[in-house]
């Protein structure tokens, strides 16, 4: 099935954004387009999407947020957003971040079903990102706690016994996803397939619950209550309780690294994905000079 990318961007990005943009040109199977986000244009290998275009301006995003992670919460609501603000946009959004690179070829869907992954990350287990997080959705969507209670009971239960309850409701591709995310239960792995329909359905849900006030001023109010809120956990999680055909969950390899290294990872191809965060660089003199001439001649 057909699908577009979408790729928020933000200054601090840049290190990373004209390789993120050629690798899912060269590795992301059966997308159309890719949408850059941003409130200016900051380069020419995407189809830009002027942040002013959504119905909410930063700034207003800090006066309902608080101004707590105002830039955080500010992109996340453009990612939830972007399949019904970005123009002539598919059905399908594959939302990236754009410090992700891909190494290996992959696909999003399968049977015209979109696929979807899990954090490999164990420390979000029991951890304060992950219980805030889902209490957040808890206000929005109490129906999800209903869903999954196991992901609430954190300290009443082990993680296997956790994620045992987990797994037992949702849908994977293969006995081997399964096996292999066997202690896995955030999806917040760096890029997520968002559906209009079940976007479409989740605002109607919580703006019906808050008196029709927009969703993302009852999103920004209920953060005033938390340190932490996760876009990817909120659709991931409305999606397996409201839409339970319409996924199936299938593992892929990728690591978080501090250093910026395209080069050596295209070589060993050992991950299908890595995300370079910003706030963990450290990259050298010679590093940057190798991946600026890596770009120009590999991409």
């Amino acid at each position: 099935m057909l699908f577009d990318v979408a790729i928020p961007v933000h200054e601090k990005d840049l290190r990373t954004l004209d390789f993120c943009i050629a690798s899912i040109k060269k590795n992301v199977v059966g997308f159309r387009n890719i949408y850059i986000i941003s409130k200016k244009r900051y380069t020419k290998n995407g189809l830009w999407v002027d942040e002013s275009k959504f119905p909410f301006a930063f700034k207003e995003v800090q006066n309902l947020s608080g101004n707590i992670s105002a830039s955080w919460c500010f992109q996340q609501l453009l990612k939830l957003y972007s399949p019904l603000s970005i123009k002539n946009s598919l059905p399908n959004i594959l939302i990236i971040d754009s410090d992700t690179i891909f190494y290996k070829k992959t696909t999003f869907f399968e049977n015209n079903i979109p696929l979807y992954n899990l954090s490999k990350d164990l420390n979000l287990y029991n951890s304060v990102f992950q219980i805030q997080t889902c209490n957040h959705i808890s206000t929005l969507v109490p129906k999800v706690k209903e869903k999954l209670p196991e992901l609430y009971n954190y300290k009443e239960q082990e993680h296997q016994i956790v994620c045992k309850k987990f797994h037992e409701k949702l849908s994977f591709l293969s006995e081997n996803d399964k096996n292999l995310s066997s202690n896995l239960i955030s999806p917040v792995c760096h890029h997520m397939i968002f559906q209009k329909k079940v976007i479409e359905c989740l605002f109607k849900y919580i703006e019906k619950k808050n008196n029709n006030e927009q969703f993302y001023k009852v999103f920004l109010k209920s953060f005033n209550n938390f340190r932490f809120v996760s876009e990817y956990s909120l659709y991931f999680y409305f999606l397996i309780t409201f839409f339970p055909n319409s996924y199936k969950i299938r593992i892929l390899k990728y690591k978080n690294s501090a250093n910026l290294n395209p080069l050596l990872e295209s070589l060993r191809k050992k991950y299908d994905y890595c995300s370079y965060h910003s706030y963990m660089a450290r990259d050298s003199l010679m590093l940057n000079i190798i991946n600026n001439f890596y770009r120009k001649i590999a991409y």
